[in-house]
C-alpha cells in the first residue's frame, strides 16, 4: 500500500498501489508475440476470460460497462476466427466496485494502443483476419473523464481503500485469466 500522505488523489493512489501487479501483468503479456497466432490467441483468451469475469461481478454505476461488453464481444469474435473458445475462471470473485472496474477497463485501452502496433506488424493472414479487438475505438474519452473524476476524489478513506483493493483484485483476475490461457494453449499443443 502506498503512503497516502504523499499521494494526493485517488487516481494517483490507484496508480501507485497497483503498480506492481499492473507491471507484472504487462511483462507477462508482452512475452506473447501478438504478430504470431499463438501469442494473439493467448492474449485474446486472457482478455475474454478476464472481461467476462469482471462483467459478472461489477457493481452498478460503472461507466466502462459498454466498453467492456464491446471488447468482450470483439475478443470472442477474434477467437472464433482463430478457432478457439475461451474458458471461464474456476472461482467467481466477490463483487467489485464500479470505480475499480472503470480504472482497469479504461486503463487497458491505453495499453492497447501500444499492443495494436505489434498485432498490425503481423504477416500472418489469420492473425490479420482476427482484427476486431484491435480495431475497437480507443476509449480515450472514457479514460479522460475517469482520470479527471478520480483526481477530485481523496486518496484516503473507506471508498478509496475499497477501490484500491478491488483494482488490485482486478489485476489478479487478469493474471488468473492469463494463467488459464497459457494452460489452454499448452493443452492444445499436447493434443496435436
Amino acid at each position: 500500500m502506498s503512503d497516502t500522505t504523499t499521494v494526493g488523489d485517488l487516481r494517483s493512489r490507484l496508480r501507485s498501489d497497483t503498480r506492481d501487479r499492473h507491471e507484472t501483468l504487462d511483462q507477462r503479456l508482452f512475452r506473447h508475440d501478438l504478430a504470431e497466432r499463438d501469442g494473439l490467441t493467448t492474449f485474446l483468451l486472457t482478455q475474454a476470460t478476464a472481461l467476462a469475469t469482471l462483467l459478472g461481478v461489477v457493481t452498478e454505476g460503472a461507466r466502462a460497462l459498454e466498453t467492456a461488453k464491446d471488447l468482450l464481444a470483439r475478443a470472442q469474435s477474434d477467437l472464433r476466427v482463430l478457432g478457439v473458445t475461451a474458458s471461464e475462471l474456476e472461482q467467481r470473485p466477490a463483487p467489485m466496485s464500479a470505480l475499480a472496474f472503470d480504472y482497469v477497463v479504461f486503463g487497458s485501452r491505453l495499453g492497447n494502443t501500444f499492443l495494436r502496433k505489434a498485432w498490425a506488424a503481423s504477416v500472418d493472414p489469420q492473425v490479420q483476419t482476427a482484427q476486431s479487438y484491435f480495431t475497437a475505438p480507443d476509449g480515450l474519452d472514457g479514460w479522460r473523464f475517469f482520470a479527471r473524476s478520480m483526481a477530485l476524489r481523496p486518496a484516503v478513506g473507506s471508498e478509496a481503500d475499497a477501490t484500491v483493493a478491488d483494482a488490485a483484485r482486478a489485476f489478479l483476475i487478469y493474471h488468473d485469466a492469463l494463467d488459464g490461457a497459457e494452460r489452454q494453449m499448452e493443452r492444445a499443443y499436447a493434443s496435436t
